[in-house]
């Protein structure tokens, strides 16, 4: 069943760690924060030509070479051969000749509220103001992400970083928002979650969180024994309340099932969920998964219920190995999309890992759980399970706007270079429920596109060589920031 959304809308710092030079901050703060900064096109009557790439529309359909797309406004007004219609007058021309136009990528899990430098085993304090939740977004966006789904986040800050959007689309991705995710009274999450011990509460959490904007309802079913401490599965009549409550307002339920026992699956399964965030198994650092969906004997019920699997596998990779993938603390973006401080406090993160063999035996184990993780995709996709792509961005070396890394490990889990991209935009927005507008390049569809350089059909890596990206009609120049920046380092 497909769910309509209710849309009611220097100096050491206190962390003790060195402050980066004052310059440099303000550097970073003027690339990210300023609402219309160097290389974003700002007027919204302007019409947009893109001439000369190749076309990947996001809906598995074969690339269709030399192709012209036209905005106007916010909507993609025509699509066509080169040359199969006239150049309007006064429109700016993006030639993306030997490039790639895609939909823009939609991440469906991620957590504004951090950057991704810190993780489960290098823990530091960083701020969660407001700020922070804008340069995640502008971080996003900067990689080719033209639409997140927050799944934690205070309310209030959802309703002013929505507002901020509509009024200055180029300010980064747009934003769904879950609210404070539901749980059962010292269930996963808590405290910082809202513990929830009756049908009664499950329905008024539900409709508090609804008029608070929320357009899906985080729900945490795990349980487990940690440290010889319990951590309970909510109950299975609470997770139906909540489930019947938010479907009553046309909101879709997300149910975190990391670690999840068979159980805890089916409890969660069984109420109806809309998806499920992330892996089953183990919490086991050194371990293997002891469920996988795939034995858990619920794969038909999944598919009876059209339940969509958004498996996060770039958040194993960050916390457990990401330190060995080469170019980690490489990519030239990273000084748009980090603080200098975020990039020193991710460079001491590195550091650490290089010297900690308690890491390293765990970065050994993850990989391992890595290999499972991607058989059991290509279980899933050959039983033809829905898989969305989500990053959990925000996680340990999970950086907002590395979508692409999800992109890459659901390709090597056995879905095709298109099937792989689609989960990032057709199935994602089928998902967040907002294919109507988005998640395809489409005659009257919003004009969020991404342009990058070469064939990611033939090698998905280039999906990080983001040129451009065009959000609500307006275009921004990637590649021409990034180059500031780097000529303004090198100086």
């Amino acid at each position: 069943m497909r769910l309509l959304r209710n849309r009611a809308k220097g100096p050491a710092g206190p962390d003790g760690l060195l402050r980066p030079p004052a310059a440099a901050v303000i550097l970073s703060l003027i690339a990210l924060l300023a609402p219309i900064p160097a290389g974003f096109s700002s007027a919204e009557s302007r019409t947009v030509l893109i001439k000369g790439g190749a076309l990947v529309d996001g809906t598995g359909n074969p690339p269709i070479p030399h192709v012209w797309v036209l905005v106007e406004g916010d909507r993609i007004k025509k699509i066509g051969k080169a040359g199969s219609f006239p150049r309007p007058r006064g429109s700016e021309v993006v030639h993306a000749r030997g490039e790639t136009i895609l939909p823009g990528l939609i991440d469906a899990h991620v957590h504004l509220r951090t950057s991704g430098v810190v993780s489960f085993t290098f823990a530091r304090r960083q701020s969660q103001a407001e700020e922070v939740f804008r340069r995640s977004l502008r971080a996003e966006l900067l990689g080719g992400v033209t639409q997140v789904r927050d799944m934690h986040m205070p309310l209030e800050i959802g309703r002013k970083l929505t507002k901020q959007l509509q009024e200055e689309p180029t300010l980064g991705a747009r934003l769904i928002y879950a609210g404070p995710m539901l749980t059962a009274p010292g269930g996963y999450g808590a405290p910082q979650a809202i513990e929830i011990a009756s049908p009664v509460e499950g329905r008024e959490r539900v409709e508090e969180l609804a008029l608070g904007g929320a357009e899906v309802i985080k729900i945490a079913v795990t349980s487990r024994t940690v440290n010889q401490s319990a951590i309970p599965c909510m109950k299975p009549e609470v997770v139906r309340s909540i489930v019947e409550a938010a479907h009553e307002r046309g909101l879709p339920v997300a149910a975190h099932v990391a670690a999840a026992t068979a159980v805890d699956l089916k409890i969660a399964v069984t109420a109806g969920v809309d998806s499920l965030e992330h892996m089953p198994g183990s919490w086991d650092p050194l371990g293997v998964p002891d469920t996988l969906y795939s034995t858990s004997g619920l794969v038909p019920e999944i598919l009876a219920r059209h339940i969509t699997i958004v498996p996060t596998l770039s958040a194993e990779v960050g916390e457990t190995y990401g330190p060995m993938i080469s170019d980690l603390s490489d990519d030239p973006s990273l000084r748009l999309r980090l603080t200098p401080f975020q990039r020193h406090v991710l460079a001491l993160n590195l550091e650490d890992f290089a010297h900690n063999s308690k890491r390293q035996a765990m970065a050994a184990a993850g990989r391992r759980r890595m290999q499972i993780s991607l058989e059991e995709i290509g279980r899933l996709h050959e039983a033809g399970v829905s898989l969305a792509a989500g990053s959990d961005a925000g996680s340990g070396f999970t950086f907002h706007g590395n979508l692409h890394t999800e992109i890459e490990l659901l390709n090597q889990g056995g879905l095709s270079p298109l099937e792989a991209i689609r989960s990032a935009t057709q199935e994602s927005a089928r998902l967040l429920g907002v294919l109507e507008d988005q998640g395809t390049v489409e005659v009257g569809k919003r004009a969020d596109l991404l342009i990058v350089r070469g064939d990611p059909l033939k090698q998905l890596r280039l999906l990080r060589a983001v040129d451009r990206v065009v959000i609500a009609g307006r275009v921004v120049d990637v590649q021409r920031l990034v180059n500031q920046v780097e000529k303004e380092v090198g100086r």
